[in-house]
């Protein structure tokens, strides 16, 4: 197998923009079109889902996975709650499902407040190049544009976000856990935990399988700490564009991605 492109042979931030250009990812959608899908739809709301053949997500009207959106609870795909996570082709617990890898979520703080939701807030699917494209509009004007897709032949997760307004700070969280509003471990996982890296392994119907999780950002002032079940960083006073990445490597990859290289 080829090593994957992209990996090894950019700098993070030129790997992204040349994700960006790719056209070869695959990304589907439960919505009627592929239009703009607005708050003021929020009742009948599903999020599309982006995937490469390899890794594969919903991923809802912030870029992130969030597990409390109230049109979630009318809807049901064979039997079982939908929900957003990440998962990988082939990667199976114990109990023949795909083994759940977590999911992205984030706090935005305003100047002199504690976390706050959009106001408002628009989705669209540009399928020539394979993003969700999202904007944010929260209280006192700021805004938060975002735009997210998985690499082309790679378990890589790229989301860019663009920066608008007063915000107190900015935080991406990475959950290792199953999914529901409760934070617990993945089924038939293990993990430990540390800044930017989950390390876990999971038991198999067959063999089991061990693997990396790595987060990390292009802002030179982001900090990366441990939080419970997860991993965030955090920045102070965002003003402007910032790319942030999260790769998978395991014990299964045939060739893993060259982590090291995309953090130089």
């Amino acid at each position: 197998m080829n090593r994957c492109p992209i990996i090894g042979l950019l700098s993070k931030v030129k790997t992204l923009n040349a994700c960006w250009r790719l056209g070869c990812i695959l990304a589907l959608t439960y919505f009627p079109s592929f239009g703009d899908v607005t708050s003021s739809e929020s009742g009948t709301y599903s999020p599309p889902i982006l995937a490469n053949g390899d890794i594969g997500m919903l991923i809802d009207y912030r870029n992130c996975q969030f597990q409390d959106v109230p049109s979630y609870r009318t809807i049901h795909a064979a039997g079982v709650d939908f929900l957003p996570g990440i998962y990988r082709q082939a990667r199976r617990t114990m109990d023949r499902n795909l083994a759940a890898l977590g999911r992205v979520e984030e706090q935005v703080c305003l100047a002199g407040g504690g976390p706050s939701s959009p106001v408002t807030w628009s989705q669209k699917l540009d399928i020539d190049r394979a993003l969700s494209v999202v904007e944010n509009i929260y209280n006192g004007g700021v805004r938060i544009e975002s735009s997210a897709f998985v690499a082309a032949h790679c378990p890589v997760l790229c989301i860019r976000k663009k920066f608008d307004g007063e915000l107190e700070r900015y935080s991406f969280d990475y959950l290792f856990c199953g999914t529901g509003t409760v934070r617990r471990l993945p089924y038939g996982a293990t993990a430990s935990f540390a800044p930017g890296e989950i390390s876990y392994e999971f038991g198999g119907m067959e063999k089991g399988f061990s693997g990396t999780i790595s987060v990390f950002c292009s802002a030179s002032d982001a900090t990366s700490t441990v939080i419970d079940s997860g991993v965030r960083l955090t920045l102070p006073r965002p003003k402007g564009t910032v790319d942030f990445f999260v790769v998978f490597r395991d014990s299964l990859d045939d060739t893993p991605v060259d982590i090291e290289s995309v953090r130089k």
